[in-house]
């Protein structure tokens, strides 16, 4: 009994370690992750409107996953990893490390984005993300968080 306790505390603190580990990481991106609402607007209409991408807009965070009960999203103002099922404290361990480690990075994000950005438009969509730009006042760098919290998941 004492072995499984002394392997199951080793495992803990590992999984304690890795979870910091995607933290700093996703910290150290935040000049990235700033430049992801713009880009959520730019790419959200082509072939149809997200979640993710109108959460990215509307208030500044990047859901991760698969929305599921254990919520976890980089918030793109700090690059912070925030619980969005309990109004954005910090993310805890298991929800960390619930998600697939390439979801963390954000150039991967940007890429992604601006992929979907080449795709078609249409008059409707380029209308409609005017008005959302105004409405979320959202420049090509996420410097202040105007509206409040809201996820939407995909």
């Amino acid at each position: 009994m004492e072995e499984i306790k002394r392997i199951a505390a080793e495992i803990k603190e590992k999984q304690h370690k890795l979870a910091n580990e995607l933290r700093r990481y996703c910290r150290e991106q935040k000049d990235l992750w700033k430049t992801v609402p713009y880009l959520a607007l730019m790419a959200d209409g082509r072939g149809g409107y997200s979640g993710r991408l109108g959460s990215a807009c509307r208030s500044g965070y990047w859901p991760l996953g698969r929305c599921e009960w254990l919520g976890v999203a980089v918030d793109l103002l700090t690059g912070e990893l925030v619980s969005y099922e309990d109004d954005a404290p910090l993310a805890d361990d298991e929800q960390i490390l619930s998600v697939a480690i390439s979801e963390f990075d954000a150039q991967q994000v940007i890429d992604k984005l601006k992929r979907e950005i080449e795709r078609p438009d249409s008059a409707e969509a380029k209308k409609t993300r005017e008005s959302r730009r105004t409405e979320y006042s959202i420049t090509e760098i996420f410097t202040e968080r105007k509206h409040p919290l809201h996820f939407t998941c995909d």
